[in-house]
């Protein structure tokens, strides 16, 4: 890959970045209910599968996540916000970069197609000329040994 391959995957990091960033902001009342808490190095050092209460941990899993209401987190508005972005940006991503598209190709396909068909029309012209010149070479040889014989 490329540094302008690299360049472009970095700008299209940072726009995914930043459209996290505002779906966050817009929808903070759904992660209100979220707590993160990072353990300390020694309660991770004391951790069993148990954790000490006989409770099996699968079991702790899964009753914190039922505690959360992820139905309610909807990934609609953001997958909306990212199709925009994409849609009003690819335009100006294709124009700055002199990117293909899918219409650009066809078009190169059919003046291709085109060309190749020109090419071989003349190739047979080509061919004809040189047959009808080689004759007429054949024949002014002939004329001119028939002269040269006479004198």
């Amino acid at each position: 890959m490329d540094i302008l391959g690299l360049i472009a995957v970095f700008i299209l990091i940072v726009a995914i970045l930043c459209l996290v960033y505002y779906f966050i902001l817009s929808n903070s009342e759904s992660f209100n209910g979220l707590n993160i808490n990072v353990p300390s190095k020694n309660s991770i050092s004391n951790l069993s599968l148990d954790g000490g209460s006989g409770e099996n941990f699968t079991s702790k899993i899964k009753g914190k996540i039922n505690e959360y209401d992820v139905s309610s987190f909807s990934t609609d508005a953001f997958s909306k916000k990212i199709d925009a972005f994409l849609d009003e940006k690819s335009d100006q991503l294709i124009e700055d970069w002199s990117l293909a598209t899918k219409n650009d190709l066809s078009a190169l396909e059919k003046r291709w197609a085109s060309t190749n068909d020109s090419i071989e029309d003349l190739e047979k012209r080509v061919d004809e000329f040189s047959d009808y010149t080689t004759e007429r070479l054949d024949s002014l040889d002939e004329r001119i040994q028939a002269l040269e014989d006479k004198n």
